[in-house]
């Protein structure tokens, strides 16, 4: 796909039409649900995992041969992982006290189906997975979603903190210059009269619960910012600026309006300085232009826990830098900002929400690339648009280690998807294997 997926067109749906699709799902068995939710509670999880995707690495052209084991000749390479607890500290779990990994791949907001990249080496924008080199006897930490759905109540979402988006929105106030007091608030609660209504139409006595907000805005002097808990159940925050960016000249962004690579190159720079702050409070950031497509370019930013000048003993991390290597990849795949057109920002990690989203189910043992690799092959992967396309782990030209929007860690594997269903050189799909033993997962 070289656009936006167009789930995230669903997030525009009006009110009237969105209540009137949820009336028609409230008889449906809530089994396995992928997308099924996007109608009700928007479609962000689609891009929520787009900015997992954020592209080459600013001022580097990496090799593909630097970049990607030969999956023919199988690393040996050992390296020791501490397990990341929720402080940051390492700790050991023991195996038999892990429950079961369930994953709901509708749920997981694993990405887009076709990425046209252009060259495989424009996947690459600094993920600093590699420098992990897991090897038997390692672990990865494992989260799970705090928020959840109650079905028997039209699909409710318990357990929002409205505390914390107050907090954010005065949090984003500040940070445009604006008195939080002088902010004007408005939410999506629904009034006595309109809960009645849509407990006579979906014929479910809904609770006072169900009428609780689920976004919140405030708009002025021409900044618009919108925080809501998405379809994945995370929290994300929608910025709008009139009057755009104020880029220098051969710089842009442009997801829907066009933008070359070059130009959102030229603008990540300004980005950084000018909006680095979205980040979090003494959050360092680093910019990188998306990678799933060639042109219509965005640019994407995250904060990298580690410092890429570090010193090294023996060539081997310390456990320190390990630890921060987790936290980097955590941020890269989920606490991320994307710029995608002329003053139109994206927070996925708006600052403190990870610690509210999530809690930390424990550390479980992780497997190698080669064995995620051998699983691609027996079908043990969760997702992927390949399905009848035949290919194998010889196909794979990229990897990463990532998280999805569920907090499990998965590698992602590029093949390219040239003459599948029309795609082109260049265009890349993509298999997804939890990156965690396969005793602990079992599918929804």
């Amino acid at each position: 796909m070289k656009k936006l997926d167009f789930i995230e067109a669903l997030n525009h749906l009006s009110d009237e039409t969105v209540d009137e699709a949820a009336a028609d799902e409230t008889s449906k068995k809530p089994g396995k649900k992928p997308f099924v939710m996007f109608l009700k509670y928007g479609a962000a999880a689609a891009c929520a995992a787009l900015a997992i995707f954020l592209g080459a690495a600013l001022s580097k052209n990496i090799e593909l041969e630097k970049q990607m084991p030969d999956v023919t000749e199988r690393s040996e390479t050992a390296a020791v992982l501490p397990e990341v607890s929720e402080n940051g500290s390492t700790t050991k779990a023991p195996a038999s006290s892990l429950p079961t990994v369930i994953i709901a791949v509708g749920e997981a907001s694993l990405g887009d189906e076709v990425y046209s990249a252009g060259d495989v080496s424009n996947l690459d924008c600094g993920n600093p997975w590699r420098q992990l080199e897991i090897s038997e006897g390692d672990t990865l930490p494992v989260y799970e979603r705090v928020m959840r759905r109650n079905f028997e109540q039209n699909g409710m979402i318990e357990n929002v903190d409205r505390d914390f988006m107050l907090e954010a929105l005065r949090f984003y106030a500040i940070g445009f210059g604006f008195e939080p007091d002088e902010i004007e608030i408005k939410d999506n609660r629904l009034t006595p009269e309109e809960l009645e209504k849509l407990s006579e139409r979906t014929k479910t006595e809904l609770s006072e619960e169900y009428a609780e907000p689920t976004m919140m805005s405030f708009e002025k002097n021409g900044v618009k910012v919108e925080i809501r808990v998405t379809d994945a159940l995370l929290y994300r925050a929608d910025i709008s600026i009139d009057g755009g960016f104020e880029l220098p000249d051969g710089a842009k962004v442009g997801f829907w309006f066009g933008a070359s690579r070059e130009e959102a190159e030229n603008a990540a720079p300004e980005l950084l300085v000018k909006y680095e702050w979205l980040l979090g409070k003494n959050e360092a950031g680093k910019t990188a232009v998306n990678a799933s497509q060639s042109e219509n370019c965005y640019v994407g930013m995250y904060h990298p826990c580690f410092d890429e000048l570090a010193t090294y003993d023996d060539g081997a991390l310390t456990e320190i830098d390990r630890e921060d290597i987790v936290k980097t990849i955590i941020n890269f795949s989920l606490n991320n900002i994307d710029f995608m057109d002329d003053g139109e920002i994206i927070c996925y990690g708006v600052p403190g929400a990870f610690e509210k989203q999530y809690r930390k189910i424990g550390d479980y043992p992780a497997i190698t690339l080669d064995e995620a690799l051998g699983l691609l092959d027996s079908g043990g992967y969760v997702w992927t648009p390949f399905e009848d396309s035949g290919r194998t782990s010889k196909d794979v030209e990229y990897a990463e280690l990532v998280y999805g929007g569920d907090g499990v860690p998965y590698y992602k594997f590029y093949c390219s998807a040239a003459g599948w269903r029309g795609n082109a050189e260049g265009d890349y799909g993509v298999y997804y294997v939890p990156a965690i033993e396969q005793r602990y997962v079992e599918g929804e």
